[in-house]
């Protein structure tokens, strides 16, 4: 039989036991899962005596735990309910949750299962790995998609108008507690494709739907929306305006207001409003993030191009730094420019971003990324990410980055429940879709890994990412020649890429063809004049054929050069076979890779 799981209401609070999530009207809180859990323990008894030892014995199970442990998650749980007297101190014995609580709900936690979408599928714990449960999180509050703008003047030229407004209203409203938005992400999947909107309200999760047009004629625009709502199909509220192209930011707040209050949902911002933007500046601001979007190295650079415009423009636009540290992070990935110069420009950026808007979540975000990926300070990085999320609890890539920290530290529950809340905040986003198979593989759940990246691929064939994920998957369970199909796959979706080049020339070496492993070699050579390209990549090539003295030599330039690929190295699958090396050891040491004791 099914253990019983509960819900429990206590003031503004609500805490979900199976999903282990405490949400405030109808938010999520930020927990850690240890605080979860002994939340959990805390309000199944009410006003009665949890004993310390007890507490320890049953949130930290098999481990040597401290009393400091446990004061510590105590202290964070009195934070996040905003009043230290809920949970009483008893001395030296241990603590009593003082609030009224009210069970609203007891059932197994398979009835409570429902779809969001057919395909967003998670294995879960104690039903099986090949069993596929579809998730939806009760909707505790009003839900909105915003469908992309279209664009009718007929060119593609203001197509970045467009995605501008659209984005800007979905940021808008994502702002404003007690209504759930969309993420951008699974909001443009539909864009110029035809659909139901009643069915697709229904597929989406959402209770209302926002679309509208805009028309650019000279220096005036003319904008139409209309707010469905999915139940009945009904536009509750339509309306046409002009505004001078001037004033586009003024209009996507006027569009943002309307939506607000035709939803009766009481307008209390996230954070204090920013003053708008010059408008010459937030139009080069629009057309640089309609660039990044387009997520290829010639878009990047376009981006570049924009969001240094907006900052000549005006030196005080926080958002245009931001996105200029977003963009030359980007590079550094594509490993189109070299670590020190991609990530020392994004991060005088970032510095800059926060300096003129502290407030701003994406600054710290993208700071936290650069502490991660460049810096290798995983306690950093932990902090920047944590404090964006409390400037924007429901931001997906700040929670996808969060679970990004967690898989060098071997924290595997944290990084699941990260990349799981990503899903469900923007279910249609690729790469964040790509991530849980990438914690799958680090985590060494082989088999889910590979069943949920053969389903990614059903949804996306052409996802060059998840053949490679699904490439590394492969050669952890033994299948060499199924790893080659799938990155020689990869290879032809996404074009040259040093990192897949070097799996490939890996798994040549392995399969006793090293003829073709150093034809690989060669031409990450010769792309290295034009090109950076990590020494990871190489020194991978070189494990595959069995040059181990080679291979420690190139990690240990990766480390040097502060490679993003070094960030994983220490619980890497494929250097396993490396750790009883000492050198192996030096590295992590010099890397500052290793989990603080």
């Amino acid at each position: 039989m099914p253990m019983e799981s509960k819900i429990y209401e206590f003031g503004s609070f609500r805490l979900n036991s199976a999903e282990k999530c405490l949400y405030q009207d109808g938010r999520p809180v930020n927990l850690t899962p240890k605080a979860v859990e002994l939340l959990i323990l805390l309000v199944d008894q009410p006003g009665e005596l949890a004993s310390k030892e007890v507490l320890i014995e049953k949130v930290w199970p098999g481990t040597f735990a401290e009393e400091n442990n446990l004061s510590q998650q105590i202290s964070a749980l009195r934070k996040a309910l905003g009043n230290p007297d809920a949970i009483e101190t008893v001395p030296r014995r241990g603590f009593r949750f003082r609030l009224p609580v009210k069970v609203i709900t007891t059932e197994p936690p398979e009835r409570r299962l429902w779809a969001r979408r057919s395909w967003l599928a998670l294995p879960l714990a104690g039903i099986g790995a090949g069993a596929w449960w579809i998730l939806r999180k009760p909707q505790q509050q009003p839900s909105i998609a915003v469908l992309p703008f279209l664009n009718l003047t007929g060119t593609h030229d203001n197509d970045f108008l467009c995605d501008g407004v659209t984005e800007q209203v979905i940021d808008g409203l994502a702002k404003m507690r007690g209504i759930s938005v969309l993420a951008r992400t699974s909001a443009f999947q539909y864009r110029d494709r035809p659909f139901d909107l009643r069915a697709l309200g229904r597929r989406l999760g959402v209770e209302w739907i926002l679309e509208g047009s805009i028309r650019r004629q000279g220096d005036t625009l003319r904008a139409t929306t209309q707010l469905i709502r999915v139940a009945d199909a009904m536009h509750v509220w339509s309306e046409t305006f002009e505004r001078p192209v001037a004033e586009l930011y003024q209009l996507q707040d006027y569009v943002t207001e309307r939506v607000v209050l035709q939803i009766r949902v009481q307008r209390i911002p996230r954070s204090k409003p920013r003053a708008a933007p010059d408008s010459e500046a937030y139009l080069a601001y629009l057309r640089g993030r309609y660039a990044w979007n387009q997520l290829s190295p010639k878009g990047y650079q376009e981006a570049i191009q924009y969001f240094e415009e907006a900052t000549r423009r005006q030196p005080d636009f926080a958002a245009a730094y931001a996105g200029l540290a977003d963009t030359y992070q980007r590079s550094a990935l594509w490993e189109s420019a070299s670590p020190d110069e991609s990530y020392g420009r994004a991060r005088k950026a970032v510095d800059a971003a926060l300096e003129l808007d502290p407030t701003s979540p994406e600054a710290h975000s993208s700071k936290g990324l650069i502490l991660l990926d460049y810096e290798f300070k995983f306690a950093e990085a932990e902090r920047s990410l944590m404090r964006a999320l409390e400037l924007d609890p429901v931001n997906p890539t700040t929670h996808h980055r969060l679970s990004h920290v967690m898989i060098p530290q071997s924290r595997w529950r944290e990084s699941r429940t990260y990349s799981e809340a990503a899903l469900r905040y923007d279910p249609d986003n690729a790469p964040i879709r790509n991530h849980m198979g990438w914690h799958f593989y680090y985590a060494g759940q082989l088999d889910e890994g590979r069943q949920w990246m053969e389903r990614v691929l059903e949804w996306k064939p052409a996802l060059a990412g998840a053949h490679h994920f699904l490439a590394l998957i492969r050669i952890e369970l033994g299948d060499l020649q199924g790893a080659a199909i799938s990155l020689k796959r990869s290879l032809e979706l996404g074009g040259p890429n040093p990192e897949r080049q070097g799996a490939l020339g890996y798994v040549m070496g392995r399969q006793s063809n090293p003829v073709a492993a150093r034809e690989i070699r060669g031409q990450l050579e010769q792309d290295s004049s034009k090109r950076y390209v990590s020494p990871q990549s190489f020194a991978l090539i070189a494990l595959g054929l069995g040059e181990i003295d080679e291979a420690f030599r190139q990690l240990a330039m990766a480390g040097e050069q502060h490679s993003s690929l070094m960030v994983n190295f220490r619980v890497d699958p494929l250097f396993a076979s490396l750790r009883t090396d000492p050198r192996f050891n030096q590295i992590v040491s010099r890397c500052r890779l290793s989990i603080p004791q």
